[in-house]
């Protein structure tokens, strides 16, 4: 879903997975009126454009990436809903 679509008059916390890489630290949060936006980017460009049934190996090279990042957010979690707080 884009994040435009979101309703920014509902309070809370929302998790934003994006799949390439931006200017940013890897995890970031913005403020968007109610809400606290939590921005999570992978730490290094994903090894395959989309989902390339043609490149199997790249495929699990990118899951590999998720797994390792998604483990990486789960540790720093508490911290970074600690500072949108």
């Amino acid at each position: 879903m884009p994040v435009g679509a979101l309703d920014a008059d509902a309070p809370g916390n929302v998790l934003v997975m994006v799949t390439r890489l931006y200017p940013r630290p890897q995890m970031f949060v913005v403020p968007h009126g109610v809400q606290q936006r939590l921005y999570v980017q992978p730490s290094r460009k994903v090894p395959i454009s989309s989902w390339d049934y043609t490149s199997p190996s790249q495929m699990v090279h990118a899951y590999n990436l998720g797994r390792a990042d998604g483990e990486t957010f789960l540790e720093r979690m508490p911290d970074l809903l600690e500072f949108a707080a």
